[in-house]
């Protein structure tokens, strides 16, 4: 089922990892620890729903609606592996800011097209199937640790359905496509010493991921970043000219909005970010094609090596333009971003 849901409101569109059912925690995250306002969560599944019966999620939201609703946030949820696809499939939680949505959804918020499709395998789905048995002879019908869809399922007659006036420029996905990290599959043994099939059956998840990504592509869709949760890591980097974000737990990082990596040279020896937030920041010459990031960075994000991410990113929230590796400059594009630790100043070498 594909809808397409707007939020005109928006003016930061912020994606998560797995929350494992932390759902008081990730909104005091959103508006109490990070103070973000006017502002569009996506958790890139394992939600946590499903493990309680559905009074449980409507008591959640009776608990946290005032504090979205003050902050002006929204939270979207798509389903994971942990969790029950029904409600996401029947949108059984569809409150004005805070809803389960359906796989091929369509979210239109600061600019951006994204397209969210769920589901993922669980290597440890032998040890689940046995606790839902148990839990079944104890009499709880409406409550489980597994279901038999949790994988994702590749709908090219959804995509061939998108409009042509719509174009998909950011996609949210629980599991990734198999030329992703990570693609070390050391830890499948153990699991499937019990469970033979779970290796062909992960690497057929991947797989459907792949397709999905080459029919967008084949459909012409200008897909520039992709992000997903799943693996407990944290990753980035540039396959076939899109940007991946792999999310560890409850990691947040922000969309770009349209536009917030333009840069405008004035004078010649000075690049002056154009963008919200970002009036202060600026690049100084140092030599040749070598910049010095100046000015105030408190709002600004900067996408670089695990180093660099940890230098600034740690103690920022993720709001503010993006500064990484392929962004424009004027003409120009960021080659490499250096941090200095000893005197904490960065640098990036443009080409």
């Amino acid at each position: 089922m594909r809808r397409i849901i707007e939020y005109k409101d928006a003016k930061h569109v912020v994606v998560s990892g797995d929350i494992h059912g932390d759902f008081k925690g990730i909104v005091y995250k959103l508006c109490i620890q990070y103070g973000l306002t006017d502002t569009l969560l996506i958790v890139a599944g394992d939600c946590g729903f499903g493990f309680e019966k559905q009074g449980y999620y409507e008591a959640v939201y009776n608990h946290v609606a005032e504090r979205l609703r003050k902050a002006n946030n929204w939270v979207v949820f798509l389903r994971g592996n942990h969790d029950d696809p029904s409600y996401f499939s029947q949108e059984r939680i569809a409150y004005e800011r805070w809803r389960c949505i359906s796989d091929y959804t369509i979210l239109q918020a600061c600019g951006h097209n994204i397209i969210c499709i769920g589901g993922a395998t669980s290597v440890d789905r032998r040890e689940r199937k046995e606790e839902n048995a148990r839990l079944r002879e104890k009499g709880h019908l409406e409550t489980a640790v597994w279901w038999p869809d949790e994988a994702p399922f590749c709908s090219l007659k959804v995509i061939d359905s998108i409009p042509s006036d719509i174009r998909i420029d950011t996609v949210v996905t629980h599991t990734a496509p198999a030329f992703c990290e990570p693609q070390n599959k050391q830890g499948l043994k153990p699991w499937a010493v019990m469970d033979p099939a779970i290796v062909w059956d992960t690497d057929w998840e991947r797989r459907t991921m792949d397709a999905i990504f080459l029919f967008l592509r084949g459909h012409r869709h200008p897909i520039k970043r992709w992000y997903y949760g799943h693996f407990h890591q944290s990753w980035s980097d540039q396959r076939e000219g899109v940007l991946f974000s792999l999310l560890d737990i409850e990691e947040m990082k922000e969309i770009p909005l349209n536009g917030a990596e333009t840069l405008s040279f004035i004078p010649d020896e000075t690049i002056q970010l154009r963008g919200h937030s970002g009036e202060g920041v600026f690049l100084q010459r140092i030599d040749g094609n070598e910049y010095e990031l100046c000015g105030d960075l408190k709002y600004m994000r900067i996408i670089g090596d695990a180093e660099v991410e940890d230098a600034i990113n740690a103690v920022d929230p993720p709001g503010g333009p993006f500064l990484q590796v392929g962004s424009k400059v004027g003409d120009m594009t960021i080659k490499e971003i250096r941090w200095n630790r000893d005197d904490d100043r960065f640098f990036l070498v443009l080409e």
